[in-house]
């Protein structure tokens, strides 16, 4: 196994993940959400500790060779195969709009005390992340920009799936599920959801089946959960 650090930026979904578990760390300090963690409820969340575990150890242990390229499929082709900086700070932005709405609202459940919904939307956006990385670490797509003549291909060969798409649509069909009074929430994390995706393609981050696929795990996450056990 070859020890790299990938090329990747993860700000986003850092930022993410941050703040969602300082905000059930939070949570758990109180006694009434605390008494609401059944024993299931704790197993799932050592399961998916273990899933992030093991995505992370496979993440920094890849072997880079071999690697596959894209482009052939209809709707990959002329995608940007340049990396624009700018555009790629630009869909940072929108996505981690995307992460404070989410945290906006779910902070309001938590003080509404609808604390199976605060549950739901943690496990819902940690399992999301945990499948996108599993599927990015076994994929080993190189990105689009790395097609560019001069550049490394092997330093960032995990474009398939996107992982601004999928977390950013988890979260927003989290909201449409959960935000049953102020639509304007899910309403603007719909549009940002959209806008991340688009400009990740423009930044030559992705190719269009990276952000199609991202946004299918995303929003199925939500919804198969919310119709395994509705809420």
């Amino acid at each position: 196994m070859i020890n790299i650090k990938l090329n990747t930026n993860y700000k986003f979904i850092s930022l993410s993940v941050f703040l969602t578990l300082i905000g059930s760390i939070a949570a758990y300090a109180q006694n009434n959400f605390a008494n609401s963690f059944t024993n299931k409820d704790k197993l799932t969340a050592g399961l998916l500790g273990i899933h992030t575990t093991l995505n992370e150890i496979h993440k920094y242990q890849l072997k880079i060779e071999p690697y596959r390229t894209k482009g052939n499929w209809i709707l990959d082709q002329n995608v940007p195969n340049k990396l624009n900086r700018p555009i790629a700070h630009i869909s940072d932005g929108t996505a981690i709009t995307a992460c404070v709405l989410f945290g906006y609202s779910f902070l309001n459940q938590l003080k509404q005390e609808n604390y199976a919904v605060n549950k739901r939307m943690v496990s819902n956006l940690w399992l999301c992340y945990n499948i996108t990385e599993t599927i990015k670490n076994s994929s080993k797509f190189a990105r689009p920009y790395t097609q560019t003549m001069g550049v490394n291909q092997k330093k960032d060969i995990r474009s398939f799936i996107s992982g601004h798409s999928a977390l950013t649509a988890c979260m927003a069909t989290n909201l449409w599920l959960y935000e049953k009074e102020r639509k304007w929430i899910p309403i603007t994390a719909s549009v940002l959801s959209i806008s991340t995706a688009s400009l990740r393609i423009g930044a030559g981050k992705h190719y269009t089946s990276d952000i199609l696929a991202g946004m299918a795990v995303g929003i199925g996450v939500a919804i198969i959960n919310q119709q395994i056990k509705k809420i």
